[in-house]
């Protein structure tokens, strides 16, 4: 993840890891073992992915500026993948 961080750091891309679902410890052993050093939340009520209609865990919701959700990627991708799939959502204003 952080290499598309890095990718589309000039666009403006911001990489925040929300966890939902999950227990608080779980997550924090996840950010260690993968050594994520992008932000981190928890989502212990549920109310961001209430907010944006994300309903199940796994992959990566892209959300706009305007905090519309543009883009789902279901998990298990590379992080090659994952940088050309955000190439559209990087220069996407607009919902799909």
């Amino acid at each position: 993840m952080k290499r598309a961080e890095e990718e589309y750091k000039e666009e403006g891309l911001k990489v925040i890891w929300i966890g939902i679902q999950d227990k608080k410890e779980k997550i924090i052993e996840f950010i260690l073992k993968h050594g994520i050093d992008s932000s981190v939340g928890f989502d212990k009520r549920n109310i961001i992915s209430s907010e944006h209609g994300i309903a199940y865990g796994a992959g990566l919701i892209a959300i706009n500026k305007e905090g519309i959700v543009i883009k789902r990627i279901a998990k298990g991708f590379s992080e090659d993948e994952l940088i050309a799939l955000l190439k559209p959502v990087v220069y996407e204003t607009s919902p799909k």
